[in-house]
Order: C-alpha cells, then structure tokens, then sequence
C-alpha cells in the first residue's frame, strides 16, 4: 500500500477538516456565561444540543459519543487500510470486553455502557465473551479473552478482569502498527510508555508496593515495565523522556524541567501525552499523500470530544472556566 491509495481520503479529509471547533470558538465556548450563550455557539457547528441536553450529563456524553461513533463509521468505510483506524478504535474494543466481562462474572447486563466503535463489532464480542469462542474475530484475541477469563476463574477477582484487558490492549496495539507507517510505530510506543509511567507515578502515590504496580504495566514500550518503576523512583524519568523528545521542543520545556526536577503530576502527564501524540502527527501534515492525515484527523476528533466534554460537564456542574484552559487538549488551528 503507498500514498496514492489515500489520495482520495486525503482530499474528503481536507473538507471535513473545516467542521471543527476553532480556537477562537473554543474560547467564547469557556467565556459562555449562560446556557443560551453555549446553545446560540454550539449551533452553528456540527454538534446539535439542546436545553434538556444540557441538563444531564449522560445527555452530553450521549450527543458527544454518537459524533465520535459517526467518525470512526466512516474513517473505516473509507481508509485503504483499516488498521489506521484500530490504533485509535481498538480501545473502544477493550473498553467493551472489560464491560462484557465485567458483566458475565457478576451476571449482570452493563450493555448500556458498550461503545459500538471498532471492526469487532459488539455482537461478535458478546458471541466470544460468552462462549469463548469465534469465527470470525482473530484467534489472537479470543486466545486473549480466553487468558483473561481463565485467571479470574482462578483468583475470583474482578481487577483481574480489568488489568487482563488493559494489558491485552496494548498487545494488540503493538501488533497493529507493525505494519504501518513508522510514524505511527512510534506513536504507539508513546502511548504506551505514558500509560506506564502514569501507572507507576499513580500508584506510588497510593503508596502502593512495586509487585502491585508491575502487575499493571505493559512491557510492550521502549522499556521493559520494571525500568519505568525504577526511573520514577530513582527520579531518572528524564532519562526516558529525553530519549521521547530528542529535539528539545521549546513547546514542552518547562514540562520537560518538571520531569528533570520531578516535579510533575499525573494530571500534567495525561496532558503531556496528548499534547505529545498531538506534536508527533501535526509534525507530520504536510505528508498529505499518506495515511498520517487520517490518524491525525482521528486524533483531533478524539481531542475535540475531549474538549466539549471538559466545557460541558463544567457548565453543568457549575465549575468556574479558569480551570478549564490548562485541561483543554489540543485545537485544530493551533
């Protein structure tokens, strides 16, 4: 597969591009002071809410997950290749077999929590979580569902279920870049390196012991699980980081000082990697003939959610606006 195959999607991209929220839209949304100031704003884009919605937070993730869903239908009815779109879809995949585990081990129905996002469709993983088997899912991922649910069988733990699962994510996230572009190799390297380090500042703070923390890490990263535990706690974690951002960008410097200084919270960190996988793509925009301008495309929708989410649930929730801007992912127009 080469540029040309995208040469298509690459041109619809260039137009859908122009339905996100701008910079400047962004910030009258934060500086809204009523609830019909937020309705007039959002009305003149693609996301329809309306007063009642705005009333219930579940409303507001309802409207903002049907748009997501609307983007990830069509990104895989147009890719050439449709692993582009599971590097951002396949968590949505592990996300729904957590619940469908979940609820076969406690024999409840948590189906109104599934995300029908990925080519595994959520019939299909229903199918595999209660029967352990399939014919059409890849046998690398019942082999896993299987893993998972053997162990629970055997501890009776429910974190098992989880941890089997985030763990299985990471694999199959390996797996699909593989093949890809390296660019996209290497942003899935950072996303599971951020996980891991998250994970072990996190748990850390728990006061939680090292056995504790490697059972949740992947060794799926640019180093093994136990080093990032050691890093951290060493306060060497600049020494990973710089290996990560080997250009020194004058956009992440004082994070980078907090990192050296190791200073730096878990919620700095989520943001870091975000604004991290955001550099590493935008960096790559003007390679408009091949598959990056799709996943950096994804990238924003997923960022965009976030950011309306953020604004929303504020509103709703009656939280003052300055507290926002530092959380705000990055906007397309930045």
């Amino acid at each position: 597969m080469n540029s040309i195959d995208f040469a298509e999607i690459n041109v619809e991209l260039a137009v859908r591009e122009q339905t996100f929220i701008s910079p400047e839209t962004f910030q009258k949304l934060l500086e809204a002071d009523h609830q019909s100031d937020l309705l007039a704003i959002l009305g003149d884009s693609v996301y329809s809410f309306e007063a009642k919605d705005l009333a219930s937070l579940e409303a507001i993730d309802s409207k903002l997950q049907k748009r997501l869903v609307d983007e990830y239908n069509w990104a895989f009815s147009q890719s050439p290749n449709p692993a582009i779109v599971s590097v951002f879809a396949i968590r949505y995949v592990y996300h729904n077999l957590k619940i469908l585990l979940k609820g076969k081990a406690l024999e409840r129905d948590f189906s109104h929590l599934l995300i029908p996002i990925g080519v595994e469709g959520i019939e299909e993983l229903e199918h595999l979580v209660t029967t352990l088997h399939s014919d059409y899912l890849e046998a690398e991922l019942v082999d896993e569902v299987r893993s998972i649910w053997a162990d629970y069988q055997t501890y009776q733990n429910h974190r098992i279920l989880e941890i089997g699962a985030d763990l299985a994510y990471f694999r199959h996230l390996k797996r699909l870049s593989a093949d890809l572009d390296p660019v996209l190799q290497q942003l899935v390297q950072m996303i599971t390196d951020f996980y891991n380090v998250i994970a072990v500042k996190r748990g850390l703070s728990q006061q939680k012991t090292d056995n504790s923390i490697y059972q949740v890490l992947s060794d799926e990263g640019s180093f093994p699980a136990k080093t990032f535990i050691q890093m951290v706690e060493e306060d060497k974690l600049i020494d990973w980081f710089s290996q990560l951002n080997p250009l020194l960008d004058t956009d992440i410097a004082e994070f980078e000082n907090r990192i050296r200084r190791s200073e730096i919270s878990t919620v700095e960190l989520e943001y870091l990697s975000d604004f991290m996988l955001f550099k590493l793509l935008d960096s790559q925009e003007l390679a408009v003939d091949g598959p990056l301008s799709l996943a950096l495309y994804l990238l924003r929708c997923e960022f965009e959610i976030k950011n309306l989410r953020l604004i929303l649930s504020a509103y709703h929730n009656h939280l003052p606006s300055d507290l926002l801007a530092e959380r705000m992912r990055p906007i397309y127009g930045q």
